[in-house]
C-alpha cells in the first residue's frame, strides 16, 4: 500500500460530481472518513441509494439528500441484477447532473450532455451513462375530408409533409 501526502497548502477537498450509488446490507452506502482523510468530500449532483432503507451516509458524510442537488431515489436501472446499470426513460436520475466539469462522452461513447427528458435542455444524467433524447412531439395527424352533397362525392386528402 502506497501513501500519498498533501501538504496543507496544497490540499484540495475531494469532490464527487454526478454520480449514482446504490448499496444494501448493513453498511452505509458512502462512508466518509475512510483513507486517513478527515476532511468531508464534497458531494453535489449524485444519486446516494439503499435499495433496502438503510443507511445512505456514514462517518463524517452527513446526509446530504436534497442539499447541492443530491437525490436519494431509486436510480431505475433497465437490470441491475443482469449488469445492466443503463437508466430506465422514467428514472429522476435523467438530467438531473451539472454540465461543469462532466465528460462530454458517457461510458458507451455517446456525446453527453443530452436532452434526455425532453424539455429542450441539455442536461447530463446522474451515473456513467447519458439517456438519449425521449421525443415528445405531438403527432401529427392526416385525414381525408369527403362531403357528401345530393348524389355527389366531393373527396379532399392532405399529403404527408
Amino acid at each position: 500500500m502506497s501513501q500519498v501526502t498533501v501538504p496543507k497548502a496544497q490540499a484540495m477537498a475531494t469532490r464527487l460530481t454526478n454520480n449514482i450509488l446504490a448499496g444494501s446490507g448493513a453498511a452505509a452506502v458512502m462512508e466518509c472518513g475512510m483513507f486517513n482523510d478527515r476532511n468531508a468530500p464534497i458531494i453535489a449532483f449524485n444519486d446516494v441509494f439503499h435499495r433496502q432503507g438503510g443507511l445512505t451516509y456514514g462517518g463524517l458524510c452527513t446526509d446530504q439528500t436534497d442539499v447541492n442537488g443530491n437525490i436519494s431515489i431509486d436510480p431505475e436501472f433497465v437490470d441491475a441484477a443482469g449488469g445492466n446499470f443503463h437508466l430506465q426513460p422514467t428514472s429522476r436520475a435523467i438530467d438531473a447532473g451539472i454540465n461543469a466539469g462532466a465528460p462530454d462522452v458517457d461510458v458507451d461513447g455517446d456525446p453527453r450532455p443530452l436532452d434526455g427528458n425532453g424539455d429542450g435542455l441539455p442536461q447530463v444524467d446522474l451515473g456513467a451513462d447519458e439517456v438519449f433524447a425521449v421525443d415528445n412531439t405531438a403527432p401529427v395527424i392526416y385525414l381525408d375530408k369527403a362531403e357528401q352533397t345530393g348524389t355527389r362525392t366531393r373527396r379532399q386528402s392532405w399529403p404527408d409533409p
